[in-house]
């Protein structure tokens, strides 16, 4: 039994996973709600990682304590992060849609 609402996360674009195997998914986890990453492949924290962490929180509690830190990481703390880490990427990142 999951105590936490269930999102899947599902890449429009996937080549892995096909899109119509989400249906399956769903049949498997049927009160989870499906989030479909319109412009990603197999990877949307590669593809879209701004909309993947704002999933992420907006379907957890309000402040996470990762293992690895003594106090817990509030989510403006997390999206400052992942704000920096797209605004200065010099590279694309890899894509499955791009394959």
């Amino acid at each position: 039994s999951i105590g936490a609402p269930l999102v899947i996360g599902w890449g429009r674009n996937d080549r892995v996973c096909f899109p119509n195997q989400a249906q399956r998914a769903m049949e498997l986890f049927p009160d989870a709600r499906l989030h479909w990453f319109e412009r990603c492949g197999h990877f949307p924290h590669w593809d879209a990682p701004q909309e993947t962490v704002r999933l992420i929180l907006d379907n957890s509690p309000r402040q996470i304590i990762p293992t690895t830190a003594a106090a817990p990481i509030a989510h403006n703390q997390i999206l400052s992060g992942a704000r920096a880490l797209t605004e200065t990427s010099t590279r694309p990142l890899p894509s499955a849609a791009g394959q």
